[in-house]
């Protein structure tokens, strides 16, 4: 998720790259931003959601691995939980949880500049109306 999280960072550097001579290429240009960033977005939380999905399907398996393997009744507890929680075998998926978690609030940004950008961009226009009248 790291490269894409730099492949986005220039993606939206080069779009909020605005000067008077491309100010109306890239008014044209927000519908499809727009909706490049919320499809990003939408596929990035499905991933998380599929991540979270495995997760919850290990940590049912460690804490029935540590019930089963008890040699004492054990009910689940919060310090047992906790325990599953730091076990190294989730250390890889909780990585990625937290490198997807970052990509969903870079893409939440994007696509909400974006939306003000929409609006700046109406009013640099009508700012250029009014001086040329």
């Amino acid at each position: 998720m790291m490269d894409d999280r730099e492949r986005y960072d220039k993606l939206y550097a080069e779009f909020a790259k605005i000067d008077d001579i491309n100010l109306l290429e890239k008014l044209k240009q927000v519908p499809a931003q727009k909706h490049f960033w919320s499809a990003r977005l939408l596929e990035t939380k499905k991933e998380l959601g599929k991540l979270e999905k495995a997760k919850f399907k290990i940590k049912s398996a460690l804490v029935r691995e540590k019930v089963l393997d008890s040699p004492v009744t054990v009910s689940i507890t919060k310090a047992l939980l906790d325990k599953v929680e730091n076990d190294p075998r989730l250390e890889d998926i909780n990585d990625k949880i937290a490198d997807i978690k970052l990509t969903v609030e870079l893409l939440t940004n994007a696509y909400s500049n974006i939306s003000f950008i929409s609006q700046d961009f109406k009013n640099i226009l009508e700012a250029i109306r009014m001086q040329n009248e």
